[in-house]
């Protein structure tokens, strides 16, 4: 049987702190047949020389700079490195996480046990080095079907990290590859569209990776700028067209529903954006998720909750009903070993 390479795509902007740990990560694997592609998206401090140290030394692990005409941002950095790939396998390795040295080895035996689409590993968390937390990304059961996770992922309980998942070269490039005008929500937004092609899903119960926490920085981290809910917004209007496309089921619809009182009203109502959900209803086809009467009946009880006399005098036992109907449950990054 021919042995299959693996390409590991890693996106890195300013990450001289860790990109030394994750590569050391990709070359004490014991499965040889990889190659490390990383993708620079701009770097102004050392990250650029110390990859090219790295490229220097060893053959498969080769420093890509992502293209000045393609959009600055890691989607662009990974398709990049995606466009320039053999492998026949695939894994999207952040630039300050990384994997343990069994991983490469499990992950083809998986893939080749069967003919899946991808598979899926659990997530370790750790905060200054592997084994400092007994955190988990989250809990990830050995069964579990395309459409309860992507419940899971509509209600933000996101079962799975990226780089937990090893994707089948022919499958990944089959769905749409990443979305490169997302500067937020990217990776929900790809598990969500990927899960929507009915893939063959292997999930293993052993974690082979580390996610690092609390060291992510950019515009994901702030919640309040306008840029990062805008492409929040852009992300669920992607996916509410993609389901419009398709027979849902009943669970799958309800988590949808959630999402959009939660992040189209709830959330820029807290934001003081008051007339936002108004604009958002109007550019958005939300058939047959909710129907306008209840959307701005959940507005406007969102609007007078604002008031604490209107919410406690006014509405009472109606808005707590109102945030029960939006609550979602997750234990994302809430779950231990």
């Amino acid at each position: 049987m021919k042995t299959p390479l693996i390409s590991i795509i890693i996106p890195v902007y300013n990450r001289e702190a860790y990109i030394s740990e994750t590569l050391e990560s990709v070359l004490n694997q014991t499965y040889t047949a990889w190659e490390c592609l990383v993708v620079d998206d701009g770097s102004t401090d050392k990250t650029v020389k110390i990859v090219e140290g790295y490229a220097s030394r060893y053959a498969n692990v080769t420093l890509y700079h992502r293209p000045i005409a393609r959009p600055k941002g890691g989607n662009a950095a990974r398709n990049y490195g995606f466009e320039n790939s053999k492998g026949d396998y695939v894994i999207f390795l952040d630039s300050d996480d990384q994997l343990m040295a069994e991983a490469l080895a499990n992950r083809q035996a998986c893939l080749q046990r069967d003919a899946y689409d991808c598979c899926i590993h659990p997530t370790l968390v750790f905060k200054s080095q592997p084994g400092d937390s007994e955190l988990l990304w989250n809990s990830l059961p050995e069964r579990m079907s395309n459409d309860q996770a992507l419940v899971r992922f509509l209600n933000t309980d996101m079962p799975w990290q990226t780089n937990g998942v090893t994707w089948s070269r022919s499958f990944f490039k089959s769905f749409g590859i990443w979305d490169e005008r997302l500067k937020a929500w990217q990776d929900w937004e790809l598990h969500c569209r990927a899960l929507l092609a009915a893939p063959n899903i292997y999930i293993s119960e052993t974690p082979d990776n580390y996610y690092r926490y609390m060291t992510q920085s950019g515009i994901a981290s702030k919640h309040q700028n306008s840029e990062y809910t805008e492409a929040v917004e852009q992300a669920i209007k992607g996916i509410v067209h993609q389901l419009q496309q398709q027979r849902i089921s009943e669970p799958v619809q309800k988590a949808m529903r959630k999402l959009l009182l939660r992040r189209f009203i709830a959330f820029n109502l807290r934001q003081g954006h008051l007339w936002r959900p108004v604009s958002l209803f109007f550019e958005t086809d939300l058939k047959p998720f909710i129907s306008a009467i209840d959307y701005f009946k959940f507005y406007l009880l969102f609007l007078l909750g604002k008031s604490t006399k209107l919410r406690t005098y006014l509405l009472k036992n109606r808005y707590r009903v109102l945030q029960s109907d939006m609550h979602a449950p997750s234990t994302h990054l809430k779950t231990k070993q």
